[in-house]
């Protein structure tokens, strides 16, 4: 079994899975940041060590020998380069545990689970994770494409408006500074509505609330077609905390990409969301299957 780990902007969300993807035990807990990202880690994983649990294809208890994370931004290794969400800058993960690990981007860990999820397709397959933060993903032939330090399609950070606001990350206008949750919300304050945060504003019949989220599909359909053009892909999934609201926004964004790609290249994308909540831990259970075997 594999303890699977995903550490959001928000929250950090665990779960054990057997190797058909079951999952066997799960729980959460808000995110700490800075100094107190690597104590929670080691928290996590010893309490979970202390556990023990009964496979769903069998009886018998069993305890999980392998450990795969997933962290927002740029890694390498088992280093952490540079986390805004986690406020961490090369930070090493070396010695977290005396048990085999990988540590992965974690929207290459969700869209790795939503393209297995898809049925693997072969042909080019691209996501986006829309919450807290906005990142993305995409498989070439059935591969992930990870880049450098693992952080291909960083898709949060690409500008949609070359003097839009500022980003944590040093850029101007970039995606997530208008679709990630805690912007979101900044606007929808703004706009006077009484939302505390992204639940609020998803549950608001508001008329006010729903031009907002006719304004986030034109701005992911934006960034949609951006991608349409540069990669040509059959699937486009949205996943993610924003994505539940998918049926909100989801006329505005196909509204964008009809004005901003050529039928030649969007007719026939499946543009779609899928909110299972453990497609990060099943994404990380299977790169952790084909890199610890």
């Amino acid at each position: 079994m594999v303890l699977t780990i995903d550490a959001g902007g928000t929250t950090i969300k665990y779960a054990v899975l057997d190797q058909n993807g079951a999952v066997i035990s799960s729980g959460s807990a808000p995110t700490k940041k800075g100094d107190a990202f690597l104590p929670q880690l080691r928290g996590i994983i010893e309490e979970m060590r202390g556990k023990s649990f009964s496979e769903t294809t069998g009886g018998g208890s069993f305890s999980f020998d392998q450990v795969a994370i997933a962290v927002p931004g740029p890694s390498k290794e088992k280093t952490i380069l540079k986390s805004v969400a986690l406020e961490l800058e090369n930070v090493s993960l070396e010695g977290l545990t005396d048990l085999p690990f990988i540590m992965t981007n974690d929207s290459t860990a969700a869209i790795f689970g939503g393209w297995r999820a898809a049925g693997s397709p072969k042909t080019p397959f691209v996501g986006f994770t829309l919450g807290t933060g906005v990142g993305g993903g995409m498989l070439i032939n059935g591969t992930m494409v990870t880049g450098v330090t693992s952080s291909a399609g960083e898709f949060g950070h690409m500008s949609i408006d070359a003097d839009g606001p500022a980003c944590g990350c040093g850029n101007r206008g970039c995606l997530e500074r208008y679709v990630g949750w805690k912007d979101l919300v900044s606007q929808a304050q703004a706009l006077g509505l009484m939302v505390r945060d992204g639940k609020d504003l998803f549950n608001s019949v508001d008329p006010r609330a729903q031009e907002l989220w006719d304004w986030v599909g034109h701005k992911i359909g934006f960034a949609v077609s951006n991608i349409i053009w540069a990669v040509n892909p059959s699937h486009v999934l949205l996943t993610g905390g924003v994505a539940r609201a998918f049926s909100r926004f989801e006329k505005t964004l196909r509204e964008e990409i009809s004005r901003r790609v050529i039928p030649a290249l969007r007719d026939g994308v499946q543009i779609y969301a899928n909110l299972d909540e453990h497609l990060a831990h099943q994404g990380l259970l299977a790169l952790t299957l084909s890199v610890l075997k």
